[in-house]
Order: structure tokens, then sequence, then C-alpha cells
């Protein structure tokens, strides 16, 4: 993808004035270069997507919540050929999440479906996807993310996680989860890919 295709394809999903607020027009020189490499995004999912709590009701039954910030940046980042990988450790509400993850992205390949998905399990996607090429960027927010992160090209995190997990992140989100953190992250990977866009957000 050239870098004036994913241009235009921002201002389909943002309009052209929050584009060329967002991105700078570079020369045309720049325009006409490809976007280089393969990107992978793997996120967990509560805590990153959602503001880390579940509420029940008398019969159990479980509700998270989820911000509105994080949608416009998913779009943005599947615009520029980023991909996305979600994990979670919840069973028992994965059916919530990836309602809301279908609402984000359409048809998400997750890990997790009805069981945990381990430690082990997101380090060994991680290095599936990096000897396919990909730079891959690994969102978390708990103590166990710190050793998925490590194998990644870069763990990122959001405000609210444990000191010590941001301390160990390459990238820590200005927001909270839930609350546009995951949008941070999203921008800290395009940021990456769009070298020589130069992004204000």
């Amino acid at each position: 993808m050239l870098y004036k295709d994913f241009l235009a394809a921002a201002e389909k999903v943002i309009g052209e004035r929050a584009t060329q607020r967002v991105f700078s027009y570079a020369t045309n020189e720049v325009l006409e270069k490809e976007i280089p490499g393969k990107f992978m995004i793997i996120s967990d999912c509560d805590g990153i997507l959602t503001d880390s709590s579940s509420y029940y009701d008398a019969g159990g039954k479980t509700f998270k919540k989820y911000g509105a910030y994080d949608k416009e940046a998913m779009k943005l980042a599947l615009a520029a050929g980023i991909e996305f990988q979600f994990v979670t450790k919840d069973s028992a509400g994965a059916m919530i999440t990836f309602s809301r993850l279908r609402d984000f992205c359409g048809e998400p390949i997750a890990l997790g479906s009805g069981r945990e998905a381990s430690m082990d399990e997101r380090i060994d996607l991680i290095k599936k996807y990096k000897k396919a090429g990909y730079r891959v960027f690994y969102c978390g927010d708990s103590l166990s993310d710190i050793s998925v992160g490590a194998v990644s090209d870069g763990f990122l995190t959001v405000s609210n996680a444990p000191n010590v997990v941001q301390k160990s992140a390459d990238f820590v989100a200005k927001n909270k989860g839930g609350y546009g953190g995951f949008a941070d992250c999203i921008f800290r990977v395009l940021d990456s890919m769009l070298q020589d866009l130069i992004i204000s957000y």
C-alpha cells in the first residue's frame, strides 16, 4: 500500500479535516512510497478494551464497559493494513467480548474462545507471526503480560495498569483502558509503521 492510498482510506474513516490534523501531508515523493512491512497487534481484552471491571446481576450475568474511542483508531489501523488478534482469559464473558470485537472490526480471529488463553499460548502466537515476517506488538495490562510482551517487538500498556507493568512496557498510553488507552497504543504502532509521516495525536 502507498502512503497516499492510506491517507485516502483515512479520510473515509475520519474525514478530510481530521486526517489533515492527525497525519502530516508529506512531499509527493513520500506519498508515492510503499508503507513498509507487515504489522500485527495482539491484544488482551479486559483492561485494555474495557476499564477492567466486570459487573454481575443477581443471576450472575456479566456486563462489561467498553469505551467509544478505540473503534475509529482500529478502523484507521485496518485501513493501513495492520492486522489484529485478540486474546482473553475470561471464558465466562468471552461472548460479550467477541460481540464487541465484531462491532469494532468484523470477525476477529480470537484465541481463548470459551477457554483460557494461557501465557504460553500467547507467546507461541507472537513467535508464529514473527516467524512469518510480521512486526508484532502486544497490548496487555497484567503481570503475566510482562512475560508475553517481552517476546514481542513492542510491549504496550495503558495508564491504569499496575506500576510494575508500566515500568516493563515499551510504551504506556496516556489514557486508561476503556477510555482511549487502546487507541493510544494503536497510534503508537501507526507511528512506527508510517515512518515518513508525522502523526499528531
